[in-house]
């Protein structure tokens, strides 16, 4: 009898991976057939196999994997894709022209568009379409027609107005201001009204307010202003802005209420704006040619006065209140050359109301964040004021510049001094904080030159104070520029250059 001994795991699987497609193909396994006895020979008698002792099945890794039975379907028959619904020839749009577009192309105009030639009639997206043409504010009036095609479809027409093109913008009657004076007003205002601009009726409003408010700062009140639109065919305009200057307004009698501590020369010599011309502190001939009058100026000739007063001790002196009448001056057959005319004109009587306050005296003088210097009484007599003083605000500014170059000298060159002001309640004393903050020391790490290309390095370093290495002084660096200057080999030199 003959045994077979059992493979390998690796055989066991190999040949149910081959029986498995064997099988699917339909063919029987292969059969063996005991080979024949030879004649005159008795067949062995059959004995039953001796029993084996069980053996323990061994645990197959692959049993853990579920595997799907392999099924052979057959493959579906792709699904015939659905046809396209027939747009009725009723609702399809033929064509898109535009009727009145001189200067833009109509093909730009068509980009802009989402309807296309042979899309189905949608009112909502010829409805976007419209706004789009809207917005590209190139046009002052769109009507949208429609009507039936040669096809029976629908043709589409934009009839579009074009907005005018401004060829000219002229001031007739202009004296007081040059057409380049208005241009650059108009462009610091941002106006946009120029030659080959579309025409906007609200920039040419515009225009006219900045021109009478222009007038205004050259003393005429009373200018106006007439804006005259005259159409050029086909579809372009002139714009002439008509001017009547008027009378110039002159500063007439400046009076001041409530100053009992100072002079009304005093304080008017301090308005820059509205003083007249004349000889400084004379008697008669301060006030020869007065100026011409500005109401935007007068605001700060308002904040020069409290500013005088603050320089003089008075730390809360205030301005309250500014009228201004206008009134008529001039006339007469008596004529003064430059003094007095034969014509009427107009000026400004200007009366201004202050509140002097106290005279505060400095009380105590405090500074924080000092660590250069040791000894306090550097920035008393930087400043020069003690104890006692009246306080100045002239002399403080003075004393932050004076006390910003001291630190200079010594290589700190970001130096700042905050001031901090606390009037005592119900006296006329007055402290004063000043908070520094020093920064870092600079030095001197290298000098470079440029631009000098026929004056040698060695020459121009002759000039200089300071060298590499050193701290850097302010001081000696402005007196290095100076040197350099007074050579006469470059051109002028300026700090921060």
């Amino acid at each position: 009898m003959t045994f077979f001994r059992p493979g390998s795991l690796r055989a066991l699987v190999l040949s149910a991976f081959v029986a498995v497609p064997l099988f699917s193909q339909g063919q029987p396994p292969s059969q063996q057939t005991p080979p024949p006895n030879p004649p005159g020979q008795q067949p062995p008698p059959t004995q039953p196999p001796k029993p084996q002792p069980p053996q323990q099945k061994k645990a197959n890794p692959f049993e853990a994997i579920p595997t799907a039975p392999e099924t052979n379907k057959p493959a579906e028959a792709p699904k015939p894709e659905a046809a396209a619904v027939p747009v009725a020839p009723q609702d399809v749009v033929e064509s898109i022209s535009f009727r009145g577009a001189r200067r833009v192309p109509q093909d730009t105009l068509r980009a802009l568009l989402e309807t296309k030639t042979g899309d189905k009639y949608d009112q909502q997206t010829l409805d976007r379409d419209f706004m789009a043409l809207w917005n590209t504010q190139r046009f002052e009036d769109i009507r949208l027609e429609r009507e039936r095609g040669p096809k029976g479809g629908w043709d589409i027409t934009f009839v579009l107005v074009e907005r005018r093109i401004i060829r000219t913008i002229t001031y007739p009657g202009l004296k007081s201001i040059s057409t380049s004076e208005i241009l650059d007003r108009f462009k610091e205002r941002k106006v946009n009204l120029t030659v080959e601009s579309q025409y906007d009726p609200n920039r040419v409003q515009r225009a006219k307010v900045v021109l009478q408010e222009y007038l205004a700062e050259r003393g005429r009140q009373f200018a106006t202003v007439d804006p005259e639109i005259r159409q050029v065919p086909p579809a372009s305009l002139e714009i002439a802005f008509k001017v009547d200057e008027g009378p110039k307004v002159k500063v007439g009698k400046i009076t001041f209420t409530g100053n009992d501590n100072e002079s009304d020369q005093a304080v008017e010599s301090a308005m820059k704006n509205m003083h007249p011309y004349g000889i400084p502190h004379s008697i008669f001939f301060e006030s020869l040619f007065p100026k011409t009058y500005d109401s935007t100026k007068l605001e700060e000739d308002q904040e020069r006065i409290q500013q005088f007063y603050q320089d003089h001790g008075y730390f809360t002196a205030r301005t309250t209140d500014a009228k201004v009448e206008i009134v008529n001056v001039g006339g007469g057959k008596f004529r003064l050359p430059l003094i007095k005319g034969t014509k009427i004109g107009k000026a400004a009587n200007i009366h201004i109301s202050v509140e002097e306050g106290r005279l505060y005296h400095l009380n105590n003088f405090n500074v924080v964040g000092m660590k250069l210097f040791k000894t306090p009484d550097v920035p008393q007599r930087v400043f020069g004021m003690q104890k006692g003083d009246i306080f100045s605000t002239a002399k403080l500014r003075k004393g932050m510049t004076d006390m910003q170059k001291v630190y200079g000298t010594f290589g700190y060159i970001d130096f700042v001094a905050s001031p901090d002001f606390e009037p005592i309640p119900n006296s006329d004393k007055i402290d004063l904080t000043l908070t520094f903050d020093e920064g870092h020391q600079f030095f001197v790490r290298r000098i470079d030159f440029s631009g000098n290309t026929t004056t040698r390095d060695k020459i121009i370093r002759r000039q200089l104070l300071i060298d590499e290495g050193d701290i850097f002084n302010q001081h000696l660096w402005e007196m290095s520029i100076l040197k350099l200057n007074q050579l006469g080999y470059f051109e002028p030199l300026k700090q921060g250059e």
